[in-house]
């Protein structure tokens, strides 16, 4: 079935045959196999993430909890077929969006290496995901995958997350450190993509360390970042007219070696963002849980954006440095400061403050900072389809390792409901648009004409990708039984249900030519 379906699936059997290498080609063969089968599904559980008969669940749960089959196996075969689609879309700039979420497994009372998560009372793993976006926000794949059990980061033998420093307990509470995390996985990526690539990696807020920001800044020349900051740090920027007059001036104390310097003024961070100018930049759409909203969906409101750029330096020594003995050396970064003026009354308005070694000169240079980090938002609709569409807590696994087995075929199909919904130009999690609505109704209807032309003997006509993903979708919506919710947007759920009936068709025969290779000459 792999070849015949061509699209997603063949590139699955021609990547994994290649990168695919756990020691027996029998075992090669059975994840293949599954990872395609995980395509026809409409869950992440077990009993629903190959198949519905007996047999396959056993087969099923005979390989996640098989130990030959290595997680660090798979997922090398995981991060080739990412790059392979990252050639396929001829990106240059990819942005590495790194963030955790918790699998919570609080009464799962068989999972015996479960950790604390959250605030200490639940109990589960920590799954670290470093998704690869296009900066227009479209999902090219995964660049680094962790599961953190009660002993650890899953990979650590691949990966050195401990510093090499004295003191036992300190390496271990810096290991632990989220920051430490986010460096470590940064150097693991920026060694295993390939060089033609250039990286931004975009974090959040519990990523802003001084020493994980001074690390990060001295990765390879073609690496770059972009960290939300808590806007809570000291800072030294050149004499601007914009600097307040009266403000609290912070006091010498923790300055790093080399940092006086008589042209420069120590400010608080949160002075600068009060303070700075900023120019209209943009008009950002946003869902209805305020996040940036990608692709061509109907945003719950639309936030307009002033945004404002300056050079600052990192001239205190940060708190994991003093403590582990480092010594750190002053370092420039850039400020952008994104603020929503005039919100709709009784909202928040939306601000960010962004640190980053990415150049901030110009209003380009600035909008780019900021579509590299609204990537992150894509980075939790990921999460969302794995957790909330395919039920991901509900798994019922006996381990870490089991869990990180099925993680690498739910991370698959993710990817191929992200490609589909991208294809389509469809946003995760807003309602479609009139027009995108009549679209996918009418390649719904427009699929059934062209299958039973085809049946009776006729030819498929060149169609683009565009129209491709908009009839299967189409299907899928009808299957779904989407088709008469008007205000509703095509979830994942949705998608789930009907796609399963629609590959059912394609693994029978029909629409098998929905999935084959497109030819991009028109629709």
């Amino acid at each position: 079935m792999v070849e015949e379906q061509g699209g997603f699936a063949a590139r699955i059997g021609r990547v994994f045959s290649e990168s695919l290498d756990l020691g027996d080609e029998r075992l090669d063969e059975r994840v293949k196999r599954m990872a395609v089968a995980c395509l026809d599904s409409a869950g992440g559980s077990v009993r629903k993430l190959f198949g519905d008969e007996g047999a396959e669940q056993k087969a099923a749960q005979r390989l996640l909890s098989n130990e030959r089959a290595e997680v660090a196996g798979m997922r090398e075969a995981l991060y080739a077929l990412s790059f392979e689609e990252m050639v396929a879309r001829e990106a240059r700039r990819v942005v590495v969006a790194f963030d955790p979420t918790y699998l919570d497994f609080t009464f799962q009372e068989g999972k015996s290496d479960r950790r604390r998560i959250g605030d200490g009372r639940g109990r589960g793993y920590v799954w670290l995901n470093c998704g690869m976006f296009e900066p227009e926000g479209r999902l090219l794949g995964v660049a680094h995958q962790t599961l953190v059990a009660a002993g650890g980061p899953d990979d650590a033998e691949q990966v050195e997350y401990a510093p090499k420093i004295r003191g036992r307990r300190l390496r271990r509470e810096l290991a632990e450190n989220p920051a430490q995390q986010f460096l470590i996985h940064t150097q693991a990526v920026d060694r295993r993509v390939p060089p033609q690539f250039e990286l931004v990696f975009a974090a959040d807020r519990e990523f802003d360390d001084g020493l994980a920001l001074r690390s990060v800044a001295g990765l390879s020349a073609r690496s770059r970042f972009v960290v939300r900051s808590n806007a809570s740090r000291v800072v030294q920027v050149r004499s601007a007219p914009w600097i307040p007059a009266q403000r609290k001036v912070p006091s010498p104390q923790n300055r790093v070696p080399h940092s006086d310097n008589e042209s420069l003024v120590d400010i608080y961070l949160k002075d600068i963002v009060e303070a700075l100018p900023l120019a209209p930049m943009c008009d950002l759409p946003l869902d209805s849980r305020g996040h940036v909203l990608r692709g061509e969906g109907r945003p719950a409101r639309i936030a307009h954006l002033s945004a404002g750029g300056v050079a600052i330096r990192l001239a205190r020594s940060s708190k994991r440095a003093r403590r582990a003995g480092i010594d750190e050396q002053p370092v420039w970064l850039n400020l952008v400061v994104v603020r929503e003026l005039e919100p709709p009354e009784g909202i928040k308005p939306l601000q960010w403050v962004l640190l980053t070694d990415l150049p901030v000169e110009t209003p380009e240079e600035i909008r780019f900072v900021v579509d590299c980090y609204a990537c992150r938002w894509r980075a939790e609709e990921f999460f969302r389809t794995t957790k909330d569409g395919m039920k991901l807590e509900q798994s019922r696994l006996d381990d870490a390792a089991s869990t990180a087995r099925l993680l690498f075929f739910i991370t698959l199909k993710a990817m191929f409901l992200d490609s589909l919904r991208a294809d389509a130009g469809l946003a995760a999690g807003a309602p479609p648009t009139d027009e995108q609505r009549r679209a996918l109704l009418d390649g719904g209807r427009r699929a059934k004409q062209i299958e039973r032309d085809r049946q009776a003997g006729r030819r498929v006509p060149p169609l683009t990708s565009r129209a491709r993903a908009l009839m299967l979708l189409g299907l899928a919506a009808r299957h779904g039984g989407w088709a008469g919710r008007r205000r509703d947007s095509l979830g994942n759920y949705v998608l789930l249900l009907g796609l399963r009936i629609v590959l059912h068709d394609i693994s029978e025969g029909r629409y098998l030519w929905l999935l084959q290779g497109a030819e991009d000459v028109g629709s």
